[in-house]
């Protein structure tokens, strides 16, 4: 399956000068599957910009492609041809004796690999809707959809960040610009509640 994806993958993330329309998954889930196909070697491919600690034991690490960086750092709309990509992976921390492990920074310590990943990408449609994004979750080891995540939830969240065309941590990629530092917090909210770094700059 990761050989598949790696192959329709290798299409999105190339520059096209013709934006695609890629199908939302209200209009068309298989289509819009087959349009975000678990990202391969993104790690490679992909800027390291935040690392968030959260007090259920949950340590995530966002990326960000290229062409979704530098439309944030020459502050322009994220492109259409299906190469501008966010993801961010999920890991349990380390733990022993009912504790977290942390490091000398005293920020938790992630297992090896990952849980899942979630995958936003910016898709061709109309200007200003929601669904200019189409958004995605795999479980890291199998490259499998995983299918406990709500992805009509993800959507109803992402709606309050409309001014930042839908991504939440565009203030914290911004502060990773400015610093050339990966941004690393604890944020004392569970699950994917929004901490205070993904509120807007004063």
């Amino acid at each position: 399956m990761k050989r598949v994806a790696q192959y329709a993958l290798a299409g999105l993330l190339l520059v096209s000068s013709t934006p695609v329309r890629i199908p939302s998954p209200q209009e068309n889930p298989d289509g819009a599957a087959a349009a975000l196909p678990y990202p391969e070697h993104y790690r490679e491919t992909m800027t390291l910009y935040a690392v968030v600690d959260r007090p259920d034991g949950m340590v995530r690490k966002l990326y960000v492609s290229q062409s979704a960086l530098k439309a944030v750092q020459s502050k322009q709309p994220y492109p259409t041809s299906g190469d501008a990509l966010y993801v961010i992976e999920n890991y349990r921390a380390q733990s022993a004796n009912q504790k977290y492990l942390l490091d000398a920074q005293r920020h938790m310590v992630p297992k090896d690999i990952p849980e899942t990943i979630h995958v936003m990408q910016r898709r061709a449609n109309k200007a200003g809707a929601m669904d200019n994004w189409n958004v995605q979750s795999f479980f890291y080891n199998t490259g499998e959809i995983e299918g406990r995540a709500n992805l009509f939830e993800c959507w109803a969240c992402h709606v309050s960040a409309e001014k930042r065309e839908f991504v939440f941590s565009r203030p914290v990629l911004q502060r990773f610009l400015a610093s050339g530092q990966v941004q690393r917090w604890d944020c004392p909210k569970i699950n994917r509640q929004l901490c205070d770094q993904h509120l807007d700059p004063p």
